[in-house]
């Protein structure tokens, strides 16, 4: 009886471990097209659509959840050096 109840307490324990497992995916320069511009992040947002947003050395890189966009000086940055991203009240990010 003892065992019955210790070997259901940790198949339970399993369970409740499994039911909270998260699945992560690692992104990196290793295929720049698809990917951030640079692999350093100094700021992260999200804006009112839900993309991501990450400031990097190399640009800013945006993320709809499917598809990477990158911004560089080539496209209006100021600088490549991106520390800060914010959103303003219309939903703008600078």
């Amino acid at each position: 009886m003892k065992k019955s109840i210790i070997l259901l307490l940790v198949s339970l324990f399993l369970l409740i471990n499994q039911a909270n497992a998260q699945t992560f995916t690692n992104y990196t320069t290793a295929t720049t097209s698809t990917t951030l511009c640079n692999n350093e992040v100094f700021a992260i947002t999200i804006d009112a659509k839900g993309n991501m947003w990450f400031g990097t050395y190399d640009g800013a890189s945006e993320f709809d959840g499917t598809k990477w966009t990158s911004n560089t000086t080539e496209d209006g940055l100021t600088s490549n050096f991106v520390t800060a991203i914010s959103i303003d009240s219309e939903g703008s990010n600078f």
